[in-house]
């Protein structure tokens, strides 16, 4: 085995490490997103369109500012549940989660950045051999 190889498996080894932490982090946002917006999938989708559009920093910086500028947030007017105890409760909850929101997305968006860069290193030196069991470092 080539120091090649042990650098290759060292890269792969952060990278599988780092997909985990993205996936957690994904969760984590899309948790908070199902506690704040009415209607969750929209919202993550009009997130997703305007981060394209505008870029991740502004996206950030939108949902600081505004979080209800990507849907309805729960328990606020035209969520269906504005005026009842539930609602009341949801509000709370929906405000102080949209309060972690953007640390949350800012998290992701760097995990997200470290997947990338470690996938870009590994495909530098070579990619992966894939052998009969998939990966083969021999």
């Amino acid at each position: 085995m080539s120091i090649n190889d042990d650098v290759k498996k060292s890269i792969y080894a952060k990278l599988v490490s780092s997909q985990v932490d993205l996936d957690q982090k994904r969760e984590e946002c899309m948790i908070a997103a199902r506690n704040i917006y009415a209607s969750p999938r929209e919202s993550v989708k009009a997130m997703m369109k305007y981060s394209a559009k505008a870029g991740d920093a502004a996206l950030v910086s939108k949902l600081e500012a505004d979080p209800s500028y990507f849907g309805t947030m729960k328990g606020y007017p035209g969520s269906g549940n504005s005026l009842s105890i539930q609602g009341m409760k949801d509000r709370g909850l929906a405000k102080e989660e949209a309060k972690l929101l953007p640390g949350l997305i800012r998290d992701a968006l760097a995990a997200d950045n470290k997947v990338l860069s470690l996938e870009q290193a590994l495909e530098a030196r070579g990619g992966l051999d894939k052998g009969k069991g998939g990966l083969d470092f021999d």
